[in-house]
C-alpha cells in the first residue's frame, strides 16, 4: 500500500468538510499566530501536528537514549539488537520517567504551541464560543508505540491548555497492532479534556473519522480499515491521569501564588 503525504491528506480532508483554510492567501496577510483550519458548521478551530520521523531514528544518536537502551538491556527488560520499540506503559520506574522525558517530552512544545495558536485564532476572528481540536497525524514514525501516544495525550489534556477541547491521534501511513486483534489497523483515538471544557461530541468526532477514512481510501486508491475505539478501561485510566495532572498543576500554581504574596513579620 502506497504511502501518502500527511500534509496533502489533511488538506484534502478538511476541504472536503468545507473548512476555512487559514493558509489560503486571503488569510496570510492577517497578523497574529493562527491555527490551520476553522470548521464553522461545528464551531471548531483546528490545529494539526504531523509526526514525520521515526522516533528511534531521531533518538538513536542521543546519548541519554543510548544509555537508557543499554540500561534496559542490562536489566533484561529489552533486547538491544535490531529495531528497539519501547512501550512506556511496560517500563518500570524510574525507566519510564527517563523514557518519557526523552521521547514524549519534546511533544510538550508542540502541544503548548497548538494551544496558543487556537487561542490566538479565536481572538483574531472573534470565535470565543468555538472549541479547539488538536489533530495529531502520524506520517512516518513507525517506532512510536500507542502507549507513548497516550502519554502525549495525557500531557495535552492534563496541562493548562484550556483552548484545546479535544485531541485526536490518527495515522495516514503507519499501522498498529493491538492485543486480541489479528489485523493491523489505522488508529483513530480521541480524548477530551476531563475538566470543565465541553467535548466536541461523538457526532462530530464520528463524522471526522468517517471523512478521514474516506479521504485516505481515495488517496491510496484502496479500502482502508480503521478501528479507533480503545477499551473503556483504557480511556478511563487516561482521563483519570489527565485530571490528576491538571489538579496537581493548579494546586502548585495556587501554592506558588500564595507564597509569593506572603511576607514574614
Amino acid at each position: 500500500m502506497k504511502n501518502i503525504s500527511a500534509k496533502k491528506a489533511i488538506d484534502v480532508f478538511f476541504r472536503s468538510l468545507d473548512a476555512q483554510c487559514l493558509d489560503d492567501p486571503e488569510f496570510v496577510k492577517i497578523e497574529g499566530s493562527k491555527a490551520d483550519f476553522i470548521l464553522h458548521d461545528h464551531k471548531v478551530v483546528v490545529e494539526t501536528k504531523i509526526l514525520e520521523k521515526d522516533v528511534v531514528g531521531i533518538h538513536k544518536e542521543n546519548p541519554k537514549y543510548t544509555r537508557l537502551i543499554k540500561d534496559l538491556a542490562k536489566e533484561g527488560i529489552i533486547q538491544s539488537q535490531g529495531l528497539v520499540r519501547i512501550s512506556s506503559d511496560k517500563l518500570p520506574e524510574p525507566y519510564k520517567k527517563r523514557f518519557t522525558n526523552i521521547v514524549v517530552g519534546p511533544m510538550r512544545g508542540d502541544v503548548k504551541k497548538a494551544g496558543r495558536q487556537i487561542k490566538s485564532t479565536k481572538e483574531i476572528f472573534r470565535l470565543e464560543d468555538y472549541k479547539g481540536l488538536l489533530l495529531i497525524v502520524n506520517e512516518g514514525d513507525s517506532g512510536q508505540d500507542l502507549s507513548n501516544v497516550q502519554s502525549a495525550m495525557q500531557i495535552a489534556l492534563g496541562n493548562d491548555h484550556s483552548n484545546i477541547s479535544e485531541v485526536v491521534f490518527t495515522s495516514c501511513n503507519v499501522y498498529y497492532y493491538q492485543a486480541g486483534y489479528l489485523e493491523k489497523f489505522l488508529p483513530w483515538i480521541n480524548f477530551n479534556r476531563p475538566d470543565i471544557t465541553p467535548p466536541l461530541g461523538d457526532q462530530i468526532i464520528d463524522k471526522l473519522h468517517d471523512y478521514w477514512i474516506a479521504c485516505l481510501s481515495t488517496l491510496k486508491d484502496t479500502p482502508i480499515k480503521s478501528r479507533g475505539k480503545l477499551p473503556s478501561s483504557e480511556i478511563g485510566k487516561i482521563k483519570s491521569l489527565a485530571l490528576k495532572n491538571l489538579i496537581e498543576r493548579r494546586s502548585n500554581k495556587t501554592r506558588e501564588s500564595t507564597q509569593s504574596v506572603t511576607r514574614p513579620d
